[in-house]
């Protein structure tokens, strides 16, 4: 054999081995970089279960109406909350949502028409009622022999426990 033979299967079998080595080192890297992706899966179904068994946060809104009257308590309807003119005390109005998938744990009052009725009160607040589902209290007191008419809205989040 002449040396330009020999030369010539020493080069093919030299890149014939740098191939392999090449195939070699991106098949390692591959397997480090995929090698454990059912753990990863794994990990990343116990981080959905997770989350799934979070409470879910519902936001809602509830729209009323309040207004100053001489009829009795007993009038007032659902949404209709009448104070009794005249009188100097925070009067209360439980309002009940209906079945609602949750309790309410923050309730306030976000908009209200016409705007310059909301400074006829010393107070008028919203609160959620703890120990009922679907019930929050609204607390008002107007001025003294002030007469009030006023439609609000008052916007709720509801916690439902057991997620999704």
């Amino acid at each position: 054999m002449d040396m330009k033979r020999v030369f010539q299967i020493v080069l093919m079998v030299f890149l014939s081995c740098l191939c392999i080595l090449g195939v070699a080192a991106l098949g390692t890297f591959l397997h480090v970089l995929y090698g454990d992706a059912p753990s990863k899966v794994t990990q990343l179904e116990k981080r959905v279960q997770a989350l799934e068994s979070l409470p879910v946060w519902r936001p809602g809104s509830y729209r009323c109406h309040i207004s100053t009257t001489d009829r009795p308590e007993s009038t007032n309807w659902w949404e209709n909350c009448r104070l009794a003119y005249g009188t100097n005390g925070i009067q209360t109005f439980d309002i009940y949502l209906g079945k609602q998938p949750g309790k309410i744990r923050n309730a306030w009052i976000s908009d209200w028409t016409p705007r310059s009725e909301m400074a006829k009160f010393d107070e008028l607040s919203v609160t959620a009622v703890r120990d009922q589902d679907g019930c929050f209290r609204i607390s008002a007191k107007a001025h003294t022999n002030e007469s009030v008419s006023m439609d609000f809205t008052v916007t709720f989040v509801l916690h439902e426990a057991g997620g999704y």
